[in-house]
Order: structure tokens, then C-alpha cells, then sequence
């Protein structure tokens, strides 16, 4: 699932903490193996992913797209 736009629905930038109710959906509901964020500064991803570990917060800012493309 890639998550980004989030401008698009919440306008209190940088970190849209209006959105934070869906993010935090979206990474329970898929599972943060399975989310990859797509938009905008990474920073956002430390905030709507607060309670999650270093290793799953890695995976969504990038881990997960390296693994999904081969990237070493």
C-alpha cells in the first residue's frame, strides 16, 4: 500500500497530524511490511508512526520498496 497525498485531505503541514487517524489505520490494517510511504518529507512518517519500532518505521520509509524492487 503506498501512503502519500496526505495534502490532499488534511491541510495542517508539515507533518498533517489531521491525517493521523487514517495513517494509523492504514499501517494496522496492512501491517507495516506492507505499507511504503510516498510523498513529502520522511519526517511525517516518524509522527504517524509513533509506537512503532526503528525496524518498521525503516521498512515504510523505504525497506519495504527496496525489498519489493530487489534493491540491495
Amino acid at each position: 500500500m503506498k501512503l502519500s497525498g496526505l495534502n490532499h485531505f488534511a491541510q495542517d503541514a508539515p507533518h498533517y497530524e489531521g491525517a493521523l487517524a487514517f495513517t494509523r489505520r492504514v499501517v494496522q490494517e496492512f501491517g507495516p511490511d506492507k505499507v511504503i510511504w510516498g510523498s513529502e518529507t520522511p519526517k511525517i512518517v516518524d509522527v504517524h508512526m509513533q509506537g512503532y519500532s526503528a525496524k518498521e518505521i525503516a521498512m515504510v520509509k523505504g525497506g519495504n520498496i527496496r525489498r519489493l524492487l530487489n534493491w540491495k
